[in-house]
């Protein structure tokens, strides 16, 4: 019973996070893995990023100038004016 409940707390339920995936997590939704006696959480675990969000999040990240570039944009920028 123990480790039932200590497997339950930690692994989360693959069934769980490809139907978050694929957009299929919903009111209606049934763990093909037992449903309700799934043994496992149907919850994301904290901070968790879903693949498609990584996606754009590295796109994002590709996109943004640094620190040192804006600088040297904007001396350039003052010495122009």
């Amino acid at each position: 019973m123990f480790y039932m409940r200590l497997t339950m707390l930690v692994q989360v339920c693959k069934y769980f996070l490809e139907a978050v995936e694929k957009k299929q997590y919903g009111w209606f939704w049934v763990c093909p893995n037992g449903g309700k006696d799934c043994h496992y959480r149907h919850s994301l675990p904290p901070g968790y990023v879903l693949k498609s969000q990584m996606k754009a999040l590295l796109d994002e990240e590709a996109e943004k100038i640094s620190i040192e570039e804006e600088i040297e944009n904007q001396v350039i920028i003052n010495w122009l004016s």
